[in-house]
């Protein structure tokens, strides 16, 4: 609404989420397959569009990093 009502420059504090607010809107909680909490960068600062997905972008990479694979044989 900030844009319809004229504002170029919406608050952070205002428009942007958290981590946890993310998540909790999300409706998923955590990612499937990790144990382990991955908390990225800045999660506790209220973000919004392209810092928002940069710190989407890192939470993502870390918890793929976590993930652990089941070993495969040479046969398979």
């Amino acid at each position: 609404w900030a844009l319809i009502d004229g504002a170029a420059d919406p608050t952070p504090e205002e428009w942007g989420k958290t981590t946890d607010e993310e998540r909790l809107e999300s409706g998923f909680g955590s990612w499937p397959g990790v144990v382990e909490e991955v908390k990225p960068p800045n999660s506790l600062l209220k973000l919004y569009g392209g810092a928002a997905f940069q710190r989407v972008m890192h939470e993502f990479r870390c918890a793929t990093h976590s993930i652990e694979c089941p070993t495969v044989s040479r046969e398979k």
